[in-house]
């Protein structure tokens, strides 16, 4: 939803529901089990019009909430916050951001909550490279987040980012889909990785356990003629009653092979270390796909997925072969 007042002001607001529910209750004495989980979150940005030029502001506000079974029944995280954004230039932006977050999760270790300070800058360094940096203080420690791109051409794009934010699993399952983008096949894929969004990507674990997260990811991709590619890799850590580190790789090439044929490569390497018992778990997997147009809204697809996971003292090995058709209406 959004409404313009005129040229002062912007209001643009965005509701969020997403459950999760399970056929049988997992057993165990942990607090943070998994279990049937209900969240709502809801975003409300009040931002500045036409009417103001090089000095420009944006007023936050956020709640989320979820409602869940079990021993930690429930959580809440409330976030209201101001920006002010002063242009020194035409590609260049100075921000201040204060503000208060309130987080009430009975599964963290301590409280995160408190106010938040930080300045950063808006840089196009040049039409093809933009920085955003941010520094200051939030969750009462030192507080850092970037991101950085460089697209030399539609061959060679560039990206990598940083972000610090408490999350849960399930809310971070439902932020999977957000954010995505158009590849030049038309698919929806996540821009760092250039991977298509998977909403059920958590090598961690569904649970009831917040934490503090860290997040760095690094991604190349671009288009050759009929040809797409990309790899990337992130590393990942968690902090809470115990810390939890995750380091993946992907690469993904793809190419249409005709106006109707696609057809897709995917590799990928998954490290995890202290999600159950300080273990560590290593995931490879590898899949190719074709998929032909059978006309304007129907598609039929051909996919060959390969998966080992070693988590000593256990050892998987998965091997599926998917035949779909689908159409729009």
């Amino acid at each position: 939803f959004s409404w313009r007042f005129g040229n002062l002001a912007e209001l643009v607001t965005v509701y969020d529901l997403s459950t999760v529910n399970y056929l049988s209750t997992p057993n165990g004495s942990s607090a943070s089990l998994p279990s049937d989980s209900l969240q709502q979150s809801l975003r409300a940005s009040l931002e500045s019009g036409s009417s103001f030029d090089r000095l420009t502001w944006t007023a936050t506000g956020y709640l989320q909430r979820q409602e869940r079974a079990g021993p930690s029944a429930g959580s809440e995280q409330r976030q209201i916050q101001g920006s002010l954004l002063y242009g020194v230039r035409s590609n260049v932006r100075l921000v201040a951001t204060a503000g208060y977050d309130d987080v009430r999760e009975s599964t963290l270790p301590s409280v995160r909550g408190g106010l938040l300070a930080t300045a950063g800058i808006r840089w196009s360094l040049s039409p093809r490279t933009r920085i955003t940096l941010d520094a200051g203080q939030r969750y009462r420690s030192d507080y850092y987040s970037g991101l950085v791109t460089y697209s030399a051409s539609r061959a060679l794009v560039l990206r990598s980012s940083y972000t610090e934010s408490v999350d849960t699993p399930q809310s971070l399952a439902t932020q999977n889909l957000g954010g995505l983008v158009p590849d030049a096949l038309g698919n929806l894929v996540d821009p760092i990785s250039g991977l298509i969004g998977d909403p059920n990507l958590n090598p961690f674990g569904l649970n009831n356990q917040a934490f503090l997260r860290k997040a760095f990811e690094i991604g190349i991709s671009g288009t050759l003629g009929r040809n797409t590619y990309s790899l990337s890799g992130s590393h990942e850590r968690r902090l809470s009653a115990t810390t939890a580190k995750s380091l993946r790789g992907n690469a993904n090439v793809g190419r249409q092979i005709s106006t109707r044929l696609n057809a897709g490569l995917t590799l990928g390497y998954d490290r995890l270390r202290g999600a159950a018992a300080g273990r560590t778990s290593e995931t490879f997997t590898a899949g190719g796909a074709l998929s032909y147009e059978l006309g304007q809204a129907t598609t039929m697809s051909l996919t060959y997925l390969f998966q080992r996971i070693r988590a000593v003292p256990t050892r998987t090995l998965e091997n599926a072969v998917v035949l779909k058709l689908s159409r729009n209406f």
